[in-house]
Formats: C-alpha cells, structure tokens, sequence
C-alpha cells in the first residue's frame, strides 16, 4: 500500500476484477482508495463485456464515499476518458473517445472506463479503468473493434507513473465532486469524440439510429444530427458506417 497524490494504492498482483475488489470491501474502505492489480482474471467492461488483462497493462479502479450524484456518473467516466486521451496526446497519440466510454487509437481500442454506483452498506461510486500498455489482448468472440497498445507508438509508461498522471489530472479538472465534472464545458470533450463530424450508426436493442457526431450535451449525452433534426441519445453502441 502507497500514497499517491493524496490518494491511498492498494496494489496486487492478481485479482478477478479491481471493481469487484472494492465492491467487496466497502464498509473497511476509506474515500480515495486505489486497487490496481498486475494481472485481471475476471475484467470486464461496459455491458459485462470481458476485458482481458494480461501482465503490463494499467487495471485500477477508484473508490469515492461520498459519490457524486448518480446522474454525474457517465460524466465522470467522460472526463476521465478525456484525461486519458489528454495523457496519450502527450505521447504523441492521437487518441479520441469511443462514446461512452472508451480510448481509441487508429479506431484501435487502447483503454476503456467502467463506472459504478450503488447505496449498500452505504453510497459509494467506483470508477475503473483498463488501459493496454505492452500488449493488445484479442477483442473476445471478435465483437467490437480490435484492440491496440501503447507500445504500438511510443514507449509505454509503467503502470504505476501513468496512475499518478491520471489522479493528478483527475484532482485538477474535477476538485470538488459536489460539482458537476463537465461543468466547464462539453466542447473539449465533444472535439475529443470519435468520429466527430461523421456518420455513424447507433444501435439501441431493437432499434438504431443514424445521424451525424455534433458532441455531446451538458449531461453526457451523445448528440446527432440528420436529415430529419438532432437526435440526443444516453445510451447506445456506436459503429461506422
């Protein structure tokens, strides 16, 4: 265990999942916990999608008692997402967000954040993050984009210096987490956006939707525009065209 920008690190070498990690332990846990693991065996991401999480790559999920409101939640995730892209800019990666909530490089997917919250013993909200570093696991049953790594385009950081870049930024952009996280604006987030400017297709269950990438709105919310007017969507899978 470590300190890392006023942020307390738990740090293991294998866990099933660094989410579930927190969930399980969130009466002994205090606010501004880390668990970061070496390896996952059961990661998952949004929708209960499997992330596969060999050695090398950063897993980390933060604990906040109290949370944000939920309906903060995908900003959060948003933000965070446009940490990352900001971080990997730096490194000369022209990386954008996969709304809602995925890193892409090269439409590669390079890292992916994972949201949750919930009330019991007492209201909680756990951010986690997977980002590929060294390796480019296979995309599981092929569904979705292939992935990508750090290493693919510059000298990747160790798990451990990428972390405390994140928190920093984190602390930085989003101080008092009473406040909304995109209150600052959505445009740098929007221009963040993958595919912006684009068509793509939006599939929602049963239906879909297709429109043009204008950004998002000041709840998170994904906005297209068509020939029939602007569409505003909170949820969805979105693909090219």
């Amino acid at each position: 265990m470590n300190d890392a920008c006023g942020w307390v690190v738990i740090e293991l070498e294998s866990v099933g999942s660094t989410n579930d990690y927190l969930k399980e332990r969130l009466h002994g846990l205090h606010d501004r916990t880390v668990v970061t693991a070496r390896r996952q065996t059961a990661g998952r991401g949004r929708l209960g999608r499997t992330w596969a999480s060999p050695p090398g790559g950063l897993y980390a999920s933060l604990l906040l008692k109290p949370p944000p409101v939920p309906e903060l939640a995908q900003r959060v995730s948003l933000l965070a997402a446009g940490i990352l892209c900001g971080i990997m800019g730096e490194a000369g990666m022209d990386a954008c967000i996969k709304w809602p909530n995925d890193v892409l490089v090269d439409d590669r997917k390079i890292a992916g954040i994972l949201p949750e919250f919930g009330t019991k013993p007492e209201p909680w909200f756990i951010l986690g993050a997977g980002v590929n570093l060294v390796s480019a696991p296979p995309v599981p049953d092929g569904r979705g984009l292939p992935s990508t790594a750090w290493s693919e385009y510059a000298r990747p950081p160790a798990p451990g210096e990428l972390l405390a870049s994140f928190l920093s930024c984190l602390d930085a952009a989003w101080p008092d987490r009473s406040v909304d996280p995109l209150a600052g604006g959505t445009e740098s987030i929007s221009r963040r956006l993958w595919r912006f400017g684009r068509t793509v297709h939006i599939s929602r269950g049963s239906d879909a939707v297709t429109g043009v990438v204008t950004g998002i709105d000041a709840a998170g919310r994904l906005v297209l525009r068509s020939d029939s007017g602007t569409t505003v969507l909170d949820s969805g899978e979105i693909g090219m065209i």
